[in-house]
């Protein structure tokens, strides 16, 4: 008897694990108002600009040929770069 009657109690236990819960309010689903038009991504690419020209680093650099050469790349008859 008391086997049957943990069983039960088990059986009920569980079928609540797999019954549906009660859908979210609508509030909490309801979409942002805000928009951002990407305005933090702008902000940190300006400032992660500033802070690497600061520091020497640059990315547009007009002398990148002499500076392939100076590093070993080679282009072979196809037109891609390798290293000597």
């Amino acid at each position: 008897m008391k086997l049957c009657a943990s069983i039960l109690l088990a059986a009920i236990a569980s079928a609540n694990a797999f019954s549906a819960s009660p859908i979210a309010n609508k509030a909490s689903l309801s979409r942002s108002t805000s928009v951002l038009n990407a305005s933090k991504n702008k902000d940190k690419i300006a400032s992660r600009s500033k802070w690497a020209e600061a520091r020497g680093y640059c990315t547009a650099t007009t002398d990148a040929p002499a500076d392939a050469a100076a590093a070993g790349l080679m282009t072979n008859d196809e037109g891609l770069e390798y290293v000597r």
